[in-house]
């Protein structure tokens, strides 16, 4: 069974991105510097499905654990608070050992990518960043 996206009950109510809770965590209001963590963001975003797919091939519980742990974490730094959610949802099925649920969060989390990765574009731009 997938889980698309419209399924995931869990993350209703979660925003798609929060543009101002880097400055929040941070404390401060620097562009410059959002635009390198929203940048570096991007980066690790363009792994993430790659490797998550990956792991789910070769059966690697602990993988998926340790890739939606640390891209969670990060999400959730730079406001993409709906991504961060779905990424938590995995890690927990990972940690209880269950990779069937596990993979079922890939397809979820990979559309999630795509709208969030459009969504930190639009803010770099708006902040006076250029994007590739």
């Amino acid at each position: 069974m997938t889980v698309n996206l419209e399924q995931c009950g869990s993350l209703d109510g979660v925003p798609l991105f929060s543009a101002g809770a880097l400055g929040e965590l941070l404390g401060i209001d620097d562009s410059a510097l959002f635009i390198d963590f929203y940048t570096t963001f991007l980066g690790q975003l363009s792994s993430l499905v790659p490797d998550l797919k990956s792991y789910a091939q070769s059966g690697d519980v602990g993988g998926l654990r340790e890739t939606s742990h640390k891209l969670k974490s990060s999400s959730r730094t730079v406001g993409a608070m709906r991504l961060s959610s779905a990424l938590e949802e995995m890690e927990q099925a990972a940690r209880d050992g269950s990779l069937p649920l596990s993979v079922q969060w890939i397809g979820p989390v990979a559309d999630l990518v795509d709208i969030t990765t459009a969504a930190v574009r639009n803010e770099i731009i708006r902040l006076g960043g250029k994007v590739s």
